[in-house]
């Protein structure tokens, strides 16, 4: 017995919708964030003082465990009020 066109494609229906729901599912859930320093907060900076003139730090705040590639590849522009460049830390 031989089954007709209709009844062939009758059980295809939930299977199109199945496979829709997953690609629209793919399309509108947001992927992962895979960043190396994207949460972080800079607390504070001081940039010395009259007394203490060479005395100058940046404190940075990393907030998610793994961000740790500020170790070494870090180099910190100090400018002056018109926009040069006074100091690269660490000085290279």
């Amino acid at each position: 017995m031989s089954r007709t066109g209709e009844e062939r494609t009758r059980g295809a229906g939930p299977a199109l919708v199945a496979l829709a729901a997953c690609a629209l599912g793919a399309l509108l859930l947001p992927a992962a964030a895979l960043a190396s320093n994207h949460l972080v907060k800079l607390r504070e900076v001081y940039a010395g003082s009259n007394a203490h003139p060479g005395d100058e730090y940046v404190e940075v705040q990393l907030y998610a465990s793994g961000e740790n590639f500020f170790a070494n590849a870090i180099h910190l522009k100090l400018y002056n009020a018109t926009g040069g460049v006074t100091e690269v830390l660490p000085a290279r």
